[in-house]
């Protein structure tokens, strides 16, 4: 391919991804809180390893819900996550048991947070995720109002250094420009789906049937893998974003973006090192390579514009600042240590290592 049937499919591409953009700006459901609701037969349930640091911000909001009961799971942290959760009024904190062969971490804390909860509906969150009043109601109706049993929320993201603006907003960019929300609410394919293990929903009668937890008990992306276990068993999955109501600081810096991004690339490209490259290669030829040509070549200024264009509606669609979209031709660089990191056979994540990739 030559370089102006690069910049044409690279324009294609752009108009394309706006066109799924906008479909998603007018479509996507957004959440809105919601009080005076029963919320007796719901269980709030929290994985916690190491978040002694998060849960004085997040902890006391989850308590405030009005759910019958707040479990937080203690997954042996090494710094005093038990007792942090314990000193908040309304929260059981259970002490999670050793991690069985064949479980990663995170799968195995849920499992055992959903055995011990007493509620119909199961609500189950990131320590790291604030939810503001009303937003447990709001999500449960939200889901109900879809005609679902099985919900997610992809939180609003809150990013305070470049480093975070720079990777965390590939969150929103992944959900908002690969389907459009009516194929991803139609039952089109289980594959067709989305979930975010941040904040999920589930009554407990389709978690029973579904397996639970143990059905992705060694996935890296278990919460995708739980939307798709759903979605094949004919179950309808909601989807919702966080619009404020529910939003989150995912990661504290670069580097913790790095590591945390790094673990499940690969697993997002199918274990495949060949198509995360080329992926890659294609994202820095559509965002970057127009801002480097556009100063010799005019006909280079049309996707430089489109490519920022389209991720300021990302950043419109999910309450960002439409200015952070000026730095899309930066996205494909901070990408490559990410990338990098993702073509390692062995990940760690919280003191535990696995093994990723084929």
């Amino acid at each position: 391919m030559g370089v102006t049937g690069l910049r044409r499919a690279v324009t294609a591409f752009l108009l394309a991804r706006i066109a799924v953009n906008l479909v998603n700006w007018r479509t996507f459901p957004r959440l809105r809180a919601r009080k005076g609701v029963d919320l007796d037969r719901v269980s709030l349930l929290v994985p916690a390893r190491d978040e002694a640091a998060n849960l004085p911000l997040t902890l006391p909001g989850m308590a405030a819900q009005g759910v019958g009961e707040v479990l937080v799971l203690d997954d042996h942290s090494q710094d005093g996550t038990a007792d942090v959760a314990a000193a908040v009024d309304g929260v059981k904190v259970l002490t999670g048991a050793p991690l069985p062969d064949g479980w990663l971490g995170k799968a195995w804390a849920l499992q055992q947070l959903a055995a011990a909860a007493r509620g119909d509906w199961l609500v189950f969150t990131d320590a790291d995720v604030h939810w503001e009043p009303g937003a447990v109601a709001g999500f449960v109706a939200e889901v109900e109002a879809q005609g679902a049993r099985v919900g997610s929320i992809f939180p609003t993201q809150d990013t305070r250094t470049w480093g975070e603006r720079l990777t965390v907003p590939v969150i929103d960019e992944v959900l908002l420009s690969g389907l459009p929300y009516p194929i991803l609410h139609a039952d089109v394919s289980p594959h067709a789906v989305s979930m975010n293990g941040q904040a999920i929903a589930i009554h407990r009668e389709v978690y029973d049937a579904i397996g639970g937890w143990a059905a992705v008990a060694g996935r890296i992306v278990e919460d995708v893998a739980f939307g798709r276990l759903a979605r094949r068993d004919g179950h309808e999955v909601a989807l919702v974003l966080g619009n404020g109501v529910v939003h989150t600081r995912m990661y504290r810096g670069y580097a913790e973006a790095t590591a945390g991004f790094g673990k499940n690339l690969l697993t997002a490209h199918g274990g495949r090192r060949v198509l995360l490259a080329a992926d890659v290669a294609w994202h820095a030829a559509a965002y970057t390579l127009p801002a480097l040509l556009a100063g010799r070549s005019r006909a280079w200024r049309l996707p430089l514009a489109l490519g920022i264009a389209q991720r300021a509606v990302v950043a419109a669609t999910t309450r960002r600042a439409p200015a952070e979209a000026l730095l899309a031709p930066l996205l494909p660089l901070a990408g490559l240590p990410v990338a990098a990191r993702a073509m390692r056979r062995t990940q760690t994540w919280k003191g535990r290592s696995f093994e990723v990739g084929r």
